[in-house]
């Protein structure tokens, strides 16, 4: 009985995640949809890869993902529009599955209905807060540029975060595995890269100082692919010719460096903020431990006795402590006083 209630509670992001579902019924293709299924009935689909490569761009996981309803329509004989909207839902589908089965492997302790409520809130919190819900559910050629990425990165950050937190050895197994999966994500856009270089970098760095195994040479070999795999893109024949990129002129190239810029800019921001609040936290001890030597050097030269000396130790020593675990509000408290 008490697994029933994670189901019931669950029932909220199942009855979301089914609405949107529903939606995906009276998807269509688009134009870049048609292209794709064009070549690859015309060449196949290494053939409508290797075309792409060449002349347009080289984001070969996501080319592959775009393919799967012109490959399942070709295959089986049932028209492309009625495959395309399948297509969409079962990639909904996936979605959930691997929200679930590794919020699992996040939090072993939990029972599996408690798993999937935890997958299916994570599932129905992605879809509702993505930007264009037309780029990320029902439209292929954004679909598979951002949500196969996206699990791509959810793999890496749980296995690297459970791995760190319980102080486990990564097996060689999971290290290749995760590095075929940093080499396919890198191929897949311009961003994931960056989020999954900045992952394995994170978790390089936790463990070098806090892990009894850093194993740093399997990050390097995480790393090294997500590199060969973002180099393999991005020095594709169709990127750096003068034709180049989605929308030709070496798109993608700007793509690149629009996301190098924003990268960069976010990480400025957040270095800002950490500074901000450490300086707020510095200045309250330092405000804190003036406000406690002042009360110490009162009471000696008034005569206190030691009790009342040791509440104004206690006293301050709270107000010291205020200063520390709260955004800045302690340095206030002791300039005003």
């Amino acid at each position: 009985m008490p697994d029933v209630m994670p189901i019931v509670a669950a029932s909220v992001a199942l009855f979301i995640l089914l609405w949107l579902a529903s939606i995906a019924l009276y998807a269509m293709p688009e134009s870049d949809d048609y292209c794709v299924t064009n070549r690859v009935n015309s060449m196949g689909l290494v053939g409508m890869v290797k075309s792409y490569y060449l002349h347009q761009m080289g984001r070969l996981t996501s080319l592959v993902a775009i393919a799967a309803p012109a490959v399942v329509s070709k295959v089986t004989g049932v028209d492309y529009v009625v495959v395309y909207p399948v297509i969409l839902i079962c990639g909904m589908a996936i979605f959930l599955a691997v929200s679930v089965y590794w919020a699992g492997r996040m939090w072993t302790g939990l029972s599996w209905p408690e798993r999937f409520l935890a997958g299916a809130m994570l599932c129905a919190a992605s879809f509702v807060l993505a930007i264009s819900l037309r780029e990320m559910l029902y439209w292929i050629s954004g679909s598979a540029s951002y949500m196969v990425p996206a699990l791509f990165v959810i793999i890496i950050l749980v296995e690297l975060v459970r791995s760190a937190a319980n102080e486990t050895v990564l097996s060689t197994g999971q290290i290749v595995v995760l590095s075929a999966i940093g080499f396919l994500g890198a191929l897949a856009n311009e961003f994931t890269p960056f989020w999954i270089v900045a992952l394995v970098a994170g978790s390089a760095l936790y463990r070098a100082f806090y892990h009894p195994r850093p194993q740093l040479a399997g990050h390097a070999a995480m790393l090294t692919a997500t590199f060969i795999g973002l180099a393999i893109l991005l020095l594709s024949p169709g990127e750096c010719g003068p034709d180049g990129g989605i929308s030709g002129g070496g798109e993608d190239r700007r793509f690149f460096l629009d996301g190098v810029v924003l990268s960069v800019a976010r990480a400025g921001s957040a270095l800002h903020r950490i500074c901000d609040v450490g300086l707020a936290r510095f200045r309250g001890v330092v405000f804190g431990l003036r406000g406690a030597f002042a009360t110490e050097a009162g009471g000696a030269a008034a005569g206190l006795d030691r009790r009342a000396r040791g509440g104004g130790a206690r006293w301050s020593l709270h107000r010291l402590c205020h200063c520390l675990f709260c955004d800045g509000g302690g340095s206030r408290d002791a300039r005003a006083e």
